[in-house]
C-alpha cells in the first residue's frame, strides 16, 4: 500500500507548476461523508452534538445575509449533487445565511466568460470556484479577490485539513494564495482493457502499440481514439507532450517550441489515419464521452474526473477501464511522465471580505465547504487526487480509479497543462481556430503558435 507520503515526496521533487475515489480518503477508521459524532450513550451523543453547532456556528452573522456563489459544479458535473446537498445542508444550519447559488457546467467557454465578465461589470460573485493559474491573473490582478493569507489572519481554521502542498501548487508568483482546491488531478489515456483483450492486443504503453491498436481496431470497425477535433483541447495536450516533457512547461518562453509543432502535425497524421472519428472536426466533446461509454470506441483522452461518469447504466465500466500515460513519441519524455496537478479552486472576492455583515457568512461557508468531509466527498465524486488525509491505494478499488492513482504516483514527472500556463486567448487560438484547421489542411502548425504566441505577449502587455 502506497502512502501519501510517496506521494508527496513525489510532487515536492517533481516539476509542479506554482474531477478519484480512493477507498481510503477517509480519517482512520472513519467512511469520507458521515457523521463521526457516535457515542456510547444517549447523552453523550446529545453533548457532542451541542458541541458541534457551537463550533460551526461561531462564525454566525448577527443579521440575514445573503452570498452569491458561481461554481462548475452544474450540469453533469460529477460533484453536483454533492455540492447541492452541502447549499441545502448549509442553509438548513445556518438561518441567516442564504445562498443565491449559480453554478454551470465548465464544458466550453460560457463558465469562464461569465465569470470573467462578472468581475469586469461589478457582477463579481461572493465566492466562486474557479480555475486558479492563468485563467485568474485577471481577476486578481483587478484587486477583486483576496488573499488567504489574509483570511487567515482572522480564521486561521479555515482550509487547516488542506495539505500544504496542494495550498503551495496554486499560490501566483508574488507568493500568494488566492484560491483552495478540493482535489488534484490527472489526465491520461483512457483505454477499453476488455476491448485490448478481445482482440488480443497489448495495452499502448509504447508508440509502437498504440499504433498497433489504432490499425486493429479500424479493421474490428471500432472507433480506435475518441477524440473531438471540434473541441480539441485534450488533443493538444497529449501530442504535444509526446513530443516532449520539458518543451511542454516552457511553451512561448524560447519561442515555439518544436515539440508544439511536431504534436500539432501528429494530430493531423491521426485524423488522416482513421484513428478518430470520422466526424471529429465538428465533434464537441460529450459525443466522444459517449462513444467511449457506450463501447464503440477503444479509447479517449480525458482527465480523472471522466471517472465520474462511470456510474449508473455504465457503472460496469469501472473494471473495463484502464488510465495510462500517453505514449512517449522519442526519448525526450519518458514512459511516466504525465499531464496533472491542481489547477481550480475556491476565490473570495474582496468585497465580499470587506463587508463587516458579510465577512462572518463568507468564513462560515469556507469552513465547511474546505472541510475534511466536504472535500472527501468531493473527491469521491469527481475522480480527483484527494487534498485531505492519508491515501492509500486500496486493493479493492475498481480498475479505472486504481490505475488512475497508480499512475499519478508512479509518474517520474507531472506537467500542468499548457492550457493553464498560457493566456486563455493564446490557447484559444490554439485548439479551437488552429487545430480544426491544420487537419483540414487549411492552416500549418507554425502558422497557428506562431499566432497564438502573438496573442500570448499582446495579453501580456497589456497587463
Amino acid at each position: 500500500m502506497k502512502k501519501i507520503s510517496k506521494l508527496i515526496s513525489v510532487l515536492m521533487v517533481l516539476t509542479l507548476v506554482c474531477g478519484l475515489f480512493i477507498g481510503c480518503g477517509t480519517k482512520k477508521g472513519e467512511p469520507a461523508g458521515v457523521d463521526n459524532s457516535k457515542q456510547n450513550t444517549e447523552n453523550e451523543s446529545e453533548k457532542e452534538s451541542n458541541n458541534n453547532n457551537a463550533e460551526n456556528n461561531e462564525s454566525e452573522p448577527a443579521k440575514k445575509v445573503e452570498l452569491k456563489t458561481e461554481t462548475m459544479f452544474g450540469g453533469t458535473d460529477p460533484c453536483t449533487k454533492s455540492y447541492e446537498a452541502f447549499l441545502k445542508k448549509f442553509m438548513n444550519e445556518h438561518k441567516n445565511i442564504t445562498i443565491k447559488d449559480d453554478s454551470m457546467t465548465s464544458v466550453g467557454d460560457e463558465y469562464r466568460t461569465k465569470v470573467k465578465t462578472d468581475f469586469a461589470t461589478g457582477n463579481e460573485p461572493d465566492i466562486c470556484y474557479f480555475y486558479s493559474l492563468a485563467d485568474a491573473d485577471g481577476i486578481i490582478n483587478s484587486g477583486k479577490v483576496v488573499t488567504y493569507q489574509e483570511i487567515w489572519e482572522e480564521y486561521p481554521d479555515i482550509a487547516s485539513d488542506v495539505q500544504e502542498i496542494a495550498k503551495q501548487s496554486v499560490a501566483k508568483n508574488d507568493g500568494n494564495i488566492y484560491s483552495i482546491p478540493i482535489s488534484g488531478f490527472y489526465e491520461g489515456l483512457f483505454c477499453n482493457k476488455a476491448l485490448f483483450d478481445k482482440y488480443n492486443l497489448d495495452l499502448p504503453t509504447d508508440w509502437d502499440k498504440l499504433l498497433k491498436a489504432i490499425e486493429t481496431f479500424k479493421e474490428k470497425d471500432i472507433i480506435p481514439i475518441a477524440a473531438p477535433v471540434g473541441q480539441s483541447h485534450y488533443l493538444c495536450e497529449f501530442f504535444t507532450i509526446a513530443f516532449g516533457t520539458k518543451e511542454h512547461k516552457a511553451l512561448f518562453s524560447e519561442g515555439v517550441q518544436d515539440s508544439y509543432i511536431q504534436g500539432l502535425n501528429e494530430i493531423k497524421n491521426f485524423y488522416n489515419m482513421g484513428a478518430f472519428p470520422k466526424s471529429a472536426i465538428t465533434m464537441q466533446i460529450e459525443e466522444a464521452q459517449n462513444l467511449f461509454k457506450l463501447e464503440k470506441a477503444a479509447m479517449t483522452f480525458d482527465g480523472s474526473w471522466f471517472n465520474g461518469h462511470f456510474k449508473d447504466e455504465f457503472e460496469h465500466l469501472q473494471d473495463k477501464v484502464v488510465i495510462l500515460p500517453m505514449p512517449a513519441k522519442n526519448d525526450k519524455k519518458g514512459p511516466k511522465d504525465i499531464i496533472g496537478g491542481y489547477s481550480t479552486g475556491f476565490f473570495v472576492s474582496r468585497r465580499a471580505w470587506d463587508d463587516k455583515d458579510k465577512r462572518p457568512a463568507v468564513a462560515q461557508f469556507l469552513k465547511e465547504i474546505l472541510s475534511y468531509e466536504t472535500l472527501s466527498q468531493f473527491a469521491k465524486d469527481n475522480g480527483g487526487i484527494p487534498v485531505v488525509g492519508e491515501i492509500e491505494i486500496a486493493e479493492d478499488l475498481p480498475s479505472c480509479n486504481k490505475s488512475g492513482l497508480q499512475m499519478f504516483v508512479d509518474a517520474t514527472a507531472i506537467n500542468m497543462p499548457f492550457a493553464d500556463q498560457i493566456k486563455p486567448e493564446a490557447f484559444n487560438h490554439i485548439w479551437k481556430d488552429g487545430v480544426p484547421y491544420i487537419v483540414a489542411g487549411e492552416k500549418t502548425a507554425e502558422e497557428v503558435l506562431n499566432k497564438a504566441m502573438e496573442i500570448q505577449n499582446s495579453a501580456e502587455n497589456s497587463n
